[in-house]
C-alpha cells in the first residue's frame, strides 16, 4: 500500500525541550525571510531548533522570490486569454503573493507556540542549513 504524506506535520518531539524554550523568539525572528540568518551568527548558533527556523525562513524567502517571478511571467501571458485572461492573471497573481504571505504567518505562530512545524509540501523536502 501506498503510504499517506501529511501536509502539516509537527517535528517537536525531534528537538530538546530545553532547546526549544530557550530559543523560540530568535526562531521566530528566524521566520522572517530576510532575517533567517540571525540564528546562524548569534549566541545561538548551535540550538537546532533555531536552525530548523533559520532554514525554514530560507526556504521562505526563496519560494517568494519564485513566486513573485512566476506572478510576474504568468500573470501577463492569461491575461491575452480572451473573457477570463484578465480574472485568470489576476488570480495567478494573487495566489503566488499571497502564498509566501500564508507560509510566514504559519511559521511564526509555529514558532511562538514553541511547535517545529515546516512550511506545508515543501519544509520538509528540502534542508538547505544543517
Amino acid at each position: 500500500m501506498e503510504e499517506k504524506k501529511e501536509i502539516f506535520v509537527d517535528m517537536t518531539d525531534q528537538f530538546d525541550p530545553e532547546d526549544i524554550a530557550a530559543n523560540k523568539n530568535v526562531a521566530a525572528v528566524a521566520c522572517i525571510p530576510c532575517l533567517f540568518w540571525i540564528p546562524l551568527v548569534t549566541a545561538n548558533k548551535d540550538s537546532k531548533f533555531a536552525k530548523f527556523y533559520s532554514n525554514q525562513g530560507l526556504l521562505l524567502l526563496i519560494g517568494g522570490i519564485v513566486l513573485g517571478i512566476l506572478s510576474a511571467v504568468l500573470a501577463p501571458i492569461f491575461g491575452y486569454i480572451p473573457a477570463i485572461g484578465k480574472f485568470l492573471g489576476a488570480l495567478i497573481s494573487f495566489i503566488c503573493r499571497i502564498t509566501p504571505t500564508v507560509a510566514f504567518v504559519y511559521e511564526i505562530i509555529a514558532a511562538l507556540q514553541s511547535k517545529a512545524k515546516p512550511i506545508p509540501f515543501v519544509g520538509t523536502m528540502i534542508e538547505i542549513i544543517k
